[in-house]
């Protein structure tokens, strides 16, 4: 009877933080469902991605190809047709997703340490995070998804590393590395820079690989002729899942609108030209002016194709010059960096170039051609040619943009206004209301509705502003943890009292992903316009989730290193035995008899 009491305190126990984990979702979509939403009524964001949600859910695809067809990943759409054929409110389908990363990174620490505690304690701080309530997260927007996605799949990525590294069983490697390839593709779709997922996950894969050498050389293990196998198996899974969504998208694009993209403002030539247009030099221009109006009359004398914009661009009227107006020499207001974008696209629109997606291919690859023919035979004096969605750092300066990398970084860290609660509700035309009905349960039918439920809501929003205040005080500390457990397990593997553990691999990852995000915003603060508090929320996922791995690998390092160490609880690994030597014999003496 003995014998058993440890095994049912061991099942006590588990049952304990079963019940946390299921209580701590449960809250979480409770707190999630209670509020508002709010959406916005511009046809370029929230009212664009219900009504191509509504096209899908009716099987129309995207609908009729028009200039905003293709303008965004359709990867938020996608999700609104799923959550609506699932009958699940959009916000609450967007909170189960973050629930599954936050459960992927609690097994992810569960795995790594074999400490329910700690991966149930990292569980409960994201499932209940106050960035997933607060106004940012409330309209029909896609940041907050991405920002889940972007944690998901690293932490898939990572548990699938972890299995091949291991020799884990195939049916956990190849659930690890097919659920990685979805989700992966799910985050490419989602919004146009999907790539950035892929240096946090290469840092992340190879810290993987460096820490199962550094322990198989330490241990001296043989390698098996087949220890190739996992890894292949793992990563063409991976591939093919992930590529295939991604080309299955196209296709359909393809046939339906004759070209083979995701979206034409992240791939394709309408990015190209942009792009090639903003790296012509024609003097001195205001910051956050990706293409001056110098820069525009020097392209229209050597581009057919520019000349055609002409009329619209140079309209002092032209509605996109008043967004982050930009004033030079008392003229009138230019084109501020976010808003050139849709001024172009809408000046080749006026001209018929939108008409079908192959028209506008067509129109911006002659664009393109015309400029860099231009700046190759001198005629314009150009910047180097980046690829082009790296073609804004040549508008970065050095300067402002590393004072921008640390103010996003201290933002984020700070979550600054990702707490603030809705508190009014915005007007809604009852169109608007209407369309948005067709997909997104969550939305009350009338403007009397929404605005008695926004009452409501502040009635009863207590516990959302303790949250938000709790975690403006946990979120830095955590973080600051997770950096000191971080250095504690790498100064103890440094010094060879502990092999680095898989978990600092994770949280390379997530840093990685942090200071990308990080990056990134800051140049689009330097080169183009303000950034709004939204945009913070997937470096803030990476930031929370760092936390909770940086500070489970800090305590799994110092606790293995104790219980290995004597006379501290612990035991000391067993030294193996001297070889048995035979007494001696002096060869004098008769040996024994009888």
């Amino acid at each position: 009877m003995r014998a058993l009491a440890p095994r049912v305190r061991s099942w006590s126990a588990l049952a304990v933080q079963a019940v946390v984990v299921v209580l701590a979702g449960w809250a979480s979509l409770v707190l999630r469902s209670g509020v508002p939403l709010v959406p916005n009524t511009s046809s370029y964001d929230g009212l664009l991605f219900a009504r191509l949600g509504r096209n899908l859910v009716v099987g129309d695809w995207l609908g009729d190809y028009d200039l905003l067809t293709l303008a965004k990943g359709p990867g938020y759409p996608f999700f609104i047709a799923l959550a609506h054929g699932f009958r699940v409110d959009l916000k609450v389908a967007e909170q189960l997703v973050h629930l599954c990363a936050a459960a992927a990174v609690a097994l992810a620490v569960l795995v790594c340490t074999r400490r329910p505690w700690m991966a149930t304690a990292g569980f409960v701080f994201l499932a209940l995070d106050p960035a997933n309530f607060g106004v940012n997260s409330a309209d029909v927007m896609r940041d907050n998804l991405f920002a889940s996605f972007g944690v998901l799949v690293l932490a898939l990525g990572f548990l699938t590393a972890v299995g091949v590294a291991r020799r884990s069983r195939w049916v956990w490697i190849v659930l690890g590395a097919v659920s990685t390839g979805i989700v992966g593709a799910a985050y490419w779709l989602t919004r146009e820079e999907g790539v950035t997922i892929l240096p946090p996950l290469a840092v992340m894969v190879l810290a993987v690989l460096l820490v199962a050498w550094r322990g198989r050389r330490r241990d001296d293990e043989p390698r098996s002729r087949w220890w190739i196998a996992r890894p292949a198996v793992a990563t063409v899974l991976v591939a093919v899942f992930a590529v295939a969504p991604l080309y299955a998208v196209g296709a359909v694009n393809e046939d339906r609108y004759g070209v083979l993209l995701l979206n034409d403002q992240g791939e394709g030539t309408f990015l190209r030209a942009y792009a090639d247009w903003s790296r012509v030099d024609a003097g001195p221009r205001p910051a956050r002016v990706p293409i001056d109006a110098d820069q525009r009359e020097a392209v229209y004398e050597v581009s057919p194709a520019a000349r055609q914009l002409r009329r619209s661009l140079e309209d002092p009227e032209n509605q996109w010059r008043g967004f982050g107006c930009v004033v030079q020499d008392g003229a009138v207001c230019d084109y501020s960096g976010g808003w050139m974008i849709w001024a172009l696209r809408e000046a080749a629109e006026e001209r018929g170039h939108f008409d079908t997606a192959e028209d506008a291919q067509a129109f911006f690859g002659r664009l393109s051609a015309d400029i860099e023919a231009a700046c190759d035979d001198g005629r314009l004096t150009c910047a180097a040619r980046l690829p082009a969605s790296l073609q804004p750092l040549q508008r970065a300066p050095l300067g402002p943009l590393a004072a921008n990398i640390a103010g996003f970084a201290w933002d984020t860290l700070t979550a600054r206004d990702l707490y603030q609660t809705p508190t009014v509700t915005p007007e809604l035309p009852e169109l608007f209301r209407a369309e948005y009905a067709l997909v997104v349960s969550d939305l009350p039918d009338s403007s009397a509705a929404a605005e008695q439920e926004m009452t409501e809501f502040r009635e009863r929003q207590g516990p959302y502003d303790a949250l938000g205040s709790l975690y403006g005080v946990l979120v830095p500390a955590s973080v600051l943890l997770g950096l000191a457990g971080c250095g504690t397990a790498v100064v103890r593997a440094v010094r060879g009292r502990r092999p680095a553990g898989f978990l600092l691999a994770l949280a390379l990852g997530l840093a990685a992903g942090f200071a990308v995000r990080s990056f990134l915003l800051a140049v689009i603060q330097t080169a183009d316009f303000d950034v709004v508090a939204r945009y913070l929320l997937p470096g803030y996922a990476m930031a929370t989730a760092f936390a909770v791995v940086g500070i489970a690998a800090g305590v799994a390092s110092i606790s293995a290193g104790r219980s290995s160490a004597p006379g501290r609880g612990g035991r000391r690994r067993p030294e193996p035995p001297e070889p048995r030597r035979e007494p001696e014999q002096d060869p004098a003496e008769p040996l024994p008899t009888g």
